[in-house]
């Protein structure tokens, strides 16, 4: 369960990473 909860928090993470390079990118 602990592993599981890790995995989703990186998910959100690198989704959320992703989101903020794609508003830099927009931004430049």
């Amino acid at each position: 369960m602990f592993e599981e909860r890790i995995a989703a928090m990186n998910q959100r993470t690198e989704e959320a990473m992703a989101a903020n390079a794609v508003q830099f990118d927009k931004r430049t």
